[in-house]
């Protein structure tokens, strides 16, 4: 028997039935959200290992050569300017891993979390950091979804922590008898 929401949908009873959930598709997009920005924040701390290599050995990359041409920067302002690059990038990245788990457990500001962390990724584009498309679309798809009201009633009317059994105490254990108190 099909949907009776949909009568051309092949799925099973129940599967895409809004009906079941007040927020439709929601937990989906938010959980979707999360993990794009828990991706994103790992490709910049990729990036911050590469801005702390080139800090660290910018020396031996830009030797003394015979190169004809202006003098390059003298490596001690290129440390400087990639080691200012590697602190921003590793703050940017701090916010995206908070953000995204904020959103995959919900909890107080979990809206704000997740919008201020679509901003930055879409500004990351300006310095680059690793893949520079992948984090910067990933905010793009952070905010639209963030300013869906389905998405932003699931993320005010959801409880911090995991989400609680319908049957109510579950044992940690499925051996264990129920807890009735």
């Amino acid at each position: 028997m099909t949907d009776p929401i949909d009568p051309y949908n092949p799925a099973p009873d129940g599967v895409n039935d809004p009906t079941l959930s007040g927020y439709g598709n929601a937990p989906s997009l938010v959980k979707l959200s999360a993990i794009f920005m828990l991706i994103s924040a790992g490709l910049t701390g990729i990036g911050v290992l590469y801005m702390i290599f080139l800090a660290v050995f910018i020396n031996s990359i830009f030797g003394h050569g015979g190169i004809a041409g202006p003098p390059p920067l003298p490596p001690f302002y290129l440390r400087i300017i990639y080691g200012a690059m590697a602190v921003f990038a590793l703050v940017v990245a701090i916010l995206k891993t908070i953000a995204g788990l904020k959103l995959l457990r919900g909890g107080t500001r979990a809206w704000a979390w997740g919008l201020t962390s679509g901003i930055v990724s879409c500004i990351e584009l300006l310095w680059c950091s690793l893949a520079c498309f992948l984090p910067m679309a990933a905010g793009i798809f952070t905010i639209v979804i963030l300013c869906k009201p389905n998405v932003q009633a699931y993320l005010r009317e959801r409880p911090a922590g995991p989400t609680p059994h319908p049957d109510g105490d579950v044992p940690i254990n499925p051996n264990d008898p129920p807890f009735y108190p």
